[in-house]
This record gives structure tokens, C-alpha cells and sequence, in this order.
């Protein structure tokens, strides 16, 4: 070695060599050996880009940071372990054998065999569940309530989505997104579980309490939904795909553990009638018979044994001899309604059989957690029947108001008589004026309905009557002792529900020497400090100050208002 191989050789510079003498190559070893970059994932597994991001969306698999990135800052790097992983994953060969079919299926529509092409759908197309996956990646059934609430978003966002958004979505899944919906609420409407909700421009926000865990969730407007062109939707359903059985299992799991059958059954009369929630008939697991319209078509039975059999057929010759009188009782009823009732326009009921539906309804959803004070708190709303205008969000207040304990009718779903019955004690409304006007009843707007139920108190009617300004809506998710402003109208809620906070207790008022105590500790420990935990501690402190400075604003603001409308 020269005298400039030397000098170069103390510099740190020229190729670096191992003990026997060959040389390494860059990235072979240390921390940028752990990570691999997509194109070069993508050639390991076989699989375009397309499946690639598809199988890392289903799997759970994100790109990574690395520190070192040998082949340059533009590349995006994953952890070699988790390619390893997707090495040994059976959907690969699922997506390979889908990439066979549509080579075959197009070859053959060029071709212009078009019944060829109809039977490799019928007998190549393959077809694959997630069922695994799920299990995979939340080993207890806590893991996948705590990663619930961007499930819950997104189906409820494609439930109200028009079809043909991207490639496979068709009405049926969004049919699909609604009826899981239905069922997750229906649950939270029987277990009493709603906890608070918010009104937004984004839509309408909700938490619920399940198992112990504070599961928030957003659902759109019922408006006509507006289809940006710059959203990658084919993405989104992946995740759809995927989050689909997720809240499958959820459901069936949720409903498995009260004794309840899953999934319930939709009344498809009281659906096209316009009902909601109580379109669906929930009934015990035990004495309910298996039907085409409650069975999973994905899902074979495990065969039975001989004593399994034996014991199911004992059990069937016991229901064929039982007396069916409810069945008689409610044939001859139709029979006197059919021969006695005058002609009604189509999805109209008479008074005592709706009210009748109500008070099921709201029977159905009885508080099942006896034991449990938050859920009885929520109960503002028992004993109490409301009916809801064409013109307010009918599905959303049905949720609250049933959640409430209370019971729901819909205006144009029953007949004039029904709706003039003495037995509704709320009629929600926003119109300016009303045709009729019964004493016998209250009329609102609907913010009361979210109102109170936040406040846990039926709040005063006459700040939120019909053609009334509104008061503002305020949002419970907001923890305003942290942030260090108290809002006026949230002192106003407390006062009109009855919830003004009382005095600080007596222990507190002396507090003057341990002030000074906590200041000198925080003088030492500052004195402490690195210099780098002394820069993270100041730039705390101005995030605070800016946030004080905030709060000093808004008080500023509120008290000129306050001033000009006194004078």
C-alpha cells in the first residue's frame, strides 16, 4: 500500500474491508440491513404493486423511517421482518390464483366466449375471507373494542355513499355497511351505553362505553354526498373490506354474550315503511328456529353428533305439539282489522297500533346493566314518547331518544289520528311555525334532544321552542377546566340541568406554604435540567402562555359583548 493508500486509510476513506480481507457491501450490515425498499419487496413476493399495497393495508404492515437509507431518501423502506411475514401469508396464493382467472376470463372475452367466460366465473373465480386476520392481529377481544373507532367511521361513511365509487363496490356492500350499523347501534341502544353526542359540520359524533372502552365514532349527514375526485377510494375499500369482519365478529361476540341471536332479524315491512332501529327484531339465542332469512349463507354448520341429533329432534317433536295461539289470536285480530278498517294510504297505522309498536319498542330496549349508574343516568328520556318531524334527522334522534329510554314515532309513518293521540308528550320540529298545536304535548327543536342528553336533565323547553334563536351548542368532548376557559353557556347547562358545582371543601384553603414549596422544588429541578430537557420545558411554557393568552382573549371578548347588550 502507497503513502496515499495510507493517508486515505487513517481518514476514514477508500472501501471498508472485513477481517479476511473481501470487501462489504453497503447495506449488508448494521441498522440499514434491517430494511428493505418496496420495489425490491415487491420482486421477493412475487405480487404487483396493486396486491402489495392491498395485502400490507389487510395485514397491517406500514412503511418505516430508517435512519440510514442506503438506496437513497426517495424510496419508501419496510422491516425486513415484515416482508418475511407476508412471505408465509395464504392470501399470496389467493391473489395469484385471481391473477390466472382474469388473464383466462379476459382471453376468453376476446375470444367472444362468452359462456366460457361464465363458467370460469361460476367454477375458477376464487374466492377468500379475512376471518383469520382478524384473529391475527387482536388476540383478545379488548384489543379489537379499543381499535374500533375508525371502523365504525369508515363503514357508516360508505353506508351512506352511492355505489360504483371505485372497482367492486357495489349497492350490496353498502347495504351491508347500513345493516352492520344498524346492529352495533342497536346494541349500544340496548345495553344503554351512549355516553355523548355532538352536532358538527363534519357530521354528527358519538361515544359510546363498551367493555370499559370509550369508543367515538363520526357519522356523515343524511345528505347527498358530493364524490371528491382527488380521494383514492380503491385504498379506502381495502380497509373497508377488512373492517367489515372486524365489526362481523364484534357484533356476534357483542350479541353472543347477552343471549341474544346473531345477526337479528330485519323486518323488511317496517324497513320500507321508513323505520330504523326498530326495524330489527332481536330474540334469544335458545328458542329461536335456524331460517334462510337469520342463517349466514358464508358460514356451514358443523355436523352434529347422534346424541346432538337425537336431542334436536326430541326438542322439534316438542314444538310441533305446542298450541300456537298467539299465531290464532293475531290471524283473527287482522281479520276484524281487515273487515272493519276504511282505506288508508300505504304505510299508515291507526293510533293504538302504533303506539303499541312505540311502547315495544322502547320495551325491547330495556337497561339490561341494572347495576350500573352511569346507565341509569342516561335514562333522561323513560316514560316519555316523542314524535319526529319529516324535516330533523329522524334516524339520528331515534338513536338518542331510544338510548334515552325513551319511545319514538315518525310523522308520515303513521296515520292523523295516531299523530294526534294524547300519549306523545314531545313532538320535535324545525319550522318556523306548525299547523296544529295540541296542549297536551311540548314541541322542541332537536337540539334539545342532544342537549339534554349531554347535560343527563331535561332542560328548560322555552330556550328551545319552535321559531326560537337557538342557544350555542356546545361540545362535550371539550374538558374545559383543561384548557383553562369555562365557556358561559356551559355555567347555563349546569344551572338549567341542575349540576352547579359546589364550593372547594375546606382542607384546600390553606395551601399557601406548600405553594412555596412547589416553586422552589421547580426552581431546583430546573437548575437540574440538561440543556436539552431545558428547551423542551421552555417550549412547553410558551405552548402554555400562547394557550393563556387565548383564554385571556375570549374572556376579554365575551365581557365587551356582555357590555353592549347592556347597553
Amino acid at each position: 500500500m502507497g503513502q496515499k493508500g495510507r493517508k486515505k486509510a487513517l481518514i476514514g476513506g477508500g472501501k471498508r474491508k472485513a477481517v479476511s480481507g473481501r470487501e462489504t457491501k453497503k447495506g449488508v450490515k448494521g441498522i440499514a440491513s434491517n430494511y428493505i425498499h418496496r420495489t425490491k419487496a415487491v420482486r421477493r413476493l412475487q405480487v404487483s404493486l396493486k396486491d402489495f399495497r392491498r395485502l400490507c393495508i389487510l395485514k397491517g404492515i406500514y412503511p418505516r423511517d430508517p435512519k440510514k437509507k442506503p438506496h437513497g431518501k426517495d424510496k419508501t423502506y419496510y422491516h425486513i421482518k415484515d416482508i418475511k411475514f407476508l412471505m408465509h401469508e395464504p392470501l399470496l396464493k389467493k391473489f395469484r390464483e385471481m391473477k390466472i382467472f382474469l388473464k383466462r376470463h379476459k382471453k376468453a372475452l376476446i375470444k367472444r366466449e362468452f359462456n366460457e367466460a361464465k363458467i370460469l366465473e361460476k367454477t375458477m373465480k376464487p374466492v377468500y375471507n379475512l376471518d383469520h386476520l382478524v384473529k391475527e392481529r387482536y388476540p383478545s377481544f379488548i384489543d379489537a373494542i379499543r381499535d374500533l373507532d375508525d371502523p365504525l367511521c369508515m363503514i357508516f361513511l360508505f353506508a351512506l355513499l352511492p355505489s360504483e365509487t371505485c372497482k367492486g363496490h357495489e349497492a350490496k356492500v353498502s347495504a351491508e355497511c347500513l345493516r352492520l350499523a344498524m346492529e352495533f347501534q342497536h346494541w349500544v341502544v340496548k345495553m344503554k351505553a351512549l355516553r355523548k353526542t355532538f352536532v358538527s359540520v363534519k357530521g354528527i359524533y358519538y361515544q359510546a362505553k363498551v367493555y370499559g372502552q370509550e369508543v367515538t365514532w363520526l357519522t356523515p349527514h343524511k345528505f347527498k354526498q358530493s364524490i371528491p375526485k382527488d380521494v383514492d377510494f380503491r385504498v379506502m375499500f381495502t380497509f373497508l373490506q377488512f373492517y367489515n369482519t372486524l365489526l362481523r365478529f364484534i357484533n356476534f361476540k357483542l350479541y353472543y354474550d347477552l343471549g341474544l341471536r346473531y345477526p337479528p332479524v330485519l323486518e323488511t315491512k317496517k324497513q320500507d315503511e321508513g323505520a330504523y332501529l326498530a326495524a330489527m327484531k332481536v330474540e334469544e339465542r335458545d328458542n329461536v328456529p335456524e331460517t334462510e332469512e337469520t342463517s349466514s349463507p358464508e358460514v356451514e354448520p358443523a355436523p352434529l353428533s347422534e346424541q346432538q341429533q337425537k336431542m334436536q329432534d326430541k326438542i322439534a317433536s316438542v314444538v310441533e305439539n305446542i298450541p300456537d295461539t298467539a299465531k290464532d289470536d293475531e290471524d283473527k285480530g287482522e281479520q276484524e282489522t281487515t273487515s272493519d278498517a276504511e282505506p288508508e294510504a300505504k304505510g299508515e297505522k291507526e293510533e293504538p297500533e302504533a303506539m303499541e309498536d312505540a311502547e315495544e319498542d322502547a320495551e325491547d330496549f330495556e337497561d339490561p346493566q341494572d347495576g350500573d349508574e352511569e346507565s341509569r343516568e342516561v335514562c333522561i328520556f323513560s316514560g316519555l314518547t316523542f314524535l319526529l318531524g319529516r324535516e330533523v334527522p329522524q334516524d339520528s334522534l331515534e338513536f338518542i331518544i331510544l338510548a334515552g329510554g325513551g319511545a319514538v314515532l315518525r310523522d308520515g309513518e303513521i296515520s292523523s289520528e295516531a299523530a294526534a293521540s294524547e300519549k306523545i308528550t314531545h313532538e320535535i320540529i324545525d319550522r318556523p311555525t306548525q299547523k296544529r298545536k295540541l296542549f297536551s304535548r311540548q314541541y322542541a327543536q332537536p337540539q334539545w334532544v342532544y342537549d339534554s342528553f349531554n347535560v343527563r336533565a331535561l332542560l328548560p323547553l322555552e330556550h328551545y321552542k319552535p321559531g326560537v334563536k337557538l342557544p350555542p351548542h356546545l361540545s362535550p368532548f371539550v374538558d374545559d377546566e383543561k384548557e383553562g376557559y369555562i365557556p358561559k353557556q356551559r355555567e347555563v347547562l349546569r344551572s338549567w340541568g341542575g349540576k352547579v358545582g359546589g364550593e372547594p371543601p375546606a382542607d384546600d384553603v390553606e395551601e399557601g406554604p406548600k405553594e412555596v414549596d412547589e416553586n422552589d422544588d421547580k426552581e431546583l429541578a430546573k437548575i437540574m435540567m440538561t440543556g436539552k430537557t431545558k428547551r423542551l420545558y421552555d417550549t412547553m411554557k410558551r405552548a402554555e402562555g400562547k394557550k393563556d393568552a387565548k383564554n385571556e382573549h375570549l374572556r376579554l371578548k365575551r365581557q365587551r359583548l356582555e357590555e353592549t347588550k347592556e347597553k
